[in-house]
């Protein structure tokens, strides 16, 4: 699993209901957090520009990221654990698709996880 794209259910803030609702949305498996939760970075779309991180989103285009239905961004600054329940299909080999992006999301939280560290000390 790890390296792939998967579907996952997450939760999400409804402001206009003002409640917690769910969607599905892309995300990238990075690691195993024990025997039933998974590690992953989530993929979204990015409607306020505002929002994006320089450093930590790496843009996805549709046009080569061809599983996505808009482009979109690998936010590698917001790793989340799932259970295995919430993910709901694999959507693409994403490490042997697109081995650079991979790596380069993997040096990203890497080097997100030294700083938060360092800030924390």
């Amino acid at each position: 699993m790890i390296g792939k794209a998967y579907k996952s259910i997450v939760p999400y803030y409804d402001r206009v209901s003002r409640m917690q609702k769910f969607k599905s949305r892309p995300c990238l498996i990075i690691g195993q957090a024990d025997t039933g939760d998974y590690v992953i970075l989530p993929i979204s779309s990015v409607s306020d520009e505002s929002r994006i991180d320089p450093k930590y989103d790496i843009p996805l285009r549709k046009a080569i990221f061809t599983f996505l239905d808009k482009d979109s961004y690998l936010r590698t600054h917001k790793q989340t654990v799932v259970n295995i329940l919430s993910l709901k299909g694999s959507i693409a080999n994403f490490k042997a698709l697109y081995e650079d992006t991979y790596l380069e999301a993997l040096l990203n939280v890497e080097e997100f996880q030294k700083r938060l560290i360092a800030d924390a000390l």
